[in-house]
């Protein structure tokens, strides 16, 4: 049917625009049937042409449909391929690392070269990753892009994208390989004798093999029934059933927790029921995807060791750009400000007279970014010298759909994000507005925890101090019992429209911070 809607369309405006059918999806709740229709760049559509399109679709459509037809650009460069690229691989296969060695999707034909290790290029090739992206570019682009995995010539995966084809500070930072260092290692079962481990967190492709470390959490030994043959009779049916036993357990290391699995023989499985809850063992063994969509080791050899410290996690952070390139803050205008520093009004301490501070909320798809979670929304303000100057707004594309109890809270929906910067792009600016200020938030270590977790993954340290408003209000707001912010706003009779989005909490948050200013005291600070 694609196609020959496609065909009318041409036909009908003498193919001067190369109209392709993208996409058409039903929205259920509303009974809207949402149409994207690609034209060639460097054309005009007139609303006239638009007109013509619009009345071809919807007669090419069932019918008993609201039709909400958008047309798009097919606007093919290397940086928009690229972010297309970025956003598959990160949503689909985001723990392989890669470089870009070849990126030429501005001609005919396209066509990109990706570099990895050699030890997940079988991995990549069982899970057909070339074909789906070349799928997946050719409904974003209409376009045929050849893709191609090769065996990286350097050790280290240590850059995304060449610096030439995109702004490489917009990507996120790799993670290199990293180790953990064992001493004192005593094979257990086979005779594996390595000093180091990789993170568990930096291994977690199925297919793959891979030596980790850890303490054990648990372990339980478990059986199973399986069929053999008695020996000496090699008849059809004569099979019994026989009772073995395997044993399951956990260990966790600095970085994550992961389950195991092993298969005892007759002359290891006595060594194996010597282990315990709290021992520190390294394990070599298979990598599988387990039923819950994670990663679970089906284990080979076990020995026990001692697990050295953490070593201190070096980063190359970037430094604060030299100007505003994707989210300009604009000046802070509110009307009634005047009347926070009237004659009336307390004077403010030395300590908010004399720094910057930026004030600052978010609004996320769920409580953890640990879990996955990411930012939708980000509301600040600067007070300088005890006014506010400045504000930063803005959505953040998540490139997920948004969860509908995360909506429930805050209200915004797939279409609020779907033209929006991505993280990358947001916390790059954010971190130039932030430079040199104390942070400010209620309960500010939860909005603080996804900007360093997502600044860090794009190579900004966001190592500022942080004064948490919350524990402002418990200390000093009498009268209440409930410390939402809603609450301490209404106590402190400020007004908060519109609560759970992000500037309108930030800017009540102000209020609540310049109220309770002079019961100011060092311990707020973080």
């Amino acid at each position: 049917m694609a196609n020959d809607i496609d065909n009318l369309l041409n036909a009908k405006t003498n193919y001067k625009y190369d109209f392709k059918l993208r996409s058409a999806t039903l929205e259920k709740d509303t009974n809207t049937c949402l149409v994207e229709i690609l034209y060639k760049d460097g054309v005009i559509l007139s609303p006239d042409v638009k007109a013509v399109a619009q009345e071809v679709v919807k007669s090419s459509l069932p019918d008993g449909f609201a039709y909400d037809i958008k047309f798009v650009k097919n606007f093919v460069t290397n940086e928009a391929v690229m972010s297309k690229v970025k956003s598959f691989m990160d949503k689909n296969y985001s723990s392989i690392s890669y470089e870009i060695k070849n990126l030429n999707c501005e001609n005919q034909t396209g066509d990109i070269c990706f570099a990895v290790g050699e030890e997940i290029l079988q991995y990549i090739e069982d899970k057909a990753v070339a074909y789906s992206l070349q799928q997946f570019l050719k409904e974003q682009f209409d376009k045929d892009v050849k893709v191609e995995f090769v065996k990286s010539d350097s050790q280290d995966i240590t850059e995304i994208a060449d610096e030439d084809l995109v702004f490489a500070e917009d990507f996120a930072l790799p993670v290199a390989a990293r180790y953990i260092d064992l001493s004192d290692v005593s094979p257990l079962v086979g005779d594996l004798k390595d000093n180091q481990a990789f993170y568990i967190e930096d291994k977690r492709i199925p297919g793959t093999e891979a030596v980790l470390c850890g303490k054990i959490t648990y372990i339980k030994e478990c059986s199973y029934v399986k069929k053999v043959k008695p020996k000496g009779n090699e008849e059809e049916g004569d099979e019994i059933s026989e009772q073995r036993c395997y044993f399951r357990f956990g260990i966790e290391d600095y970085s994550g927790k992961l389950s195991c699995v092993i298969f005892p023989t007759a002359t290891n499985i006595e060594k194996i029921k010597q282990l315990g809850a709290g021992d520190n063992i390294v394990v070599f063994g298979s990598l599988d995807e387990d039923k819950f969509g994670g990663v679970s080791m089906k284990v080979k050899e076990i020995s026990l060791c001692v697990i050295e410290p953490e070593k201190e996690e070096v980063i190359e952070y970037k430094p604060e750009p030299e100007e505003y390139r994707y989210i300009f803050p604009e000046p802070y205008v509110y009307y009634t400000q005047a009347n926070l520093f009237d004659m009336a009004a307390p004077e403010l301490p030395q300590f908010i007279k004399n720094n910057k501070f930026v004030v600052f909320d978010l609004e996320t798809t769920g409580l953890e970014y640990s879990a996955g979670a990411k930012i939708l929304e980000i509301g600040a303000i600067k007070l300088e010298n005890g006014e506010m100057t400045e504000k930063f707004e803005c959505f953040v594309n998540p490139e997920e759909k948004i969860p509908k109890d995360a909506t429930a809270v805050h209200g915004i929906k797939d279409e609020d994000v779907k033209d929006a910067f991505t993280y990358q792009k947001v916390l790059r600016d954010f971190y130039k507005f932030t430079r040199g200020c104390y942070l400010v938030g209620y309960n500010v270590d939860f909005d603080y925890g996804f900007i360093k977790h997502y600044g860090k993954k794009c190579g900004y340290n966001y190592d500022n101090k942080r004064i948490d408003v919350l524990k402002m209000a418990t200390k000093n707001v009498r009268g209440i019992t409930r410390f939402k912010l809603g609450l301490v706003a209404d106590a402190l009779g400020i007004s908060l429209e519109n609560a759970h989005r992000a500037i309108n909490d930030t800017r009540a948050t102000v209020d609540v911070f310049l109220k309770l200013a002079d019961h100011y005291e060092d311990g707020f600070i973080n």
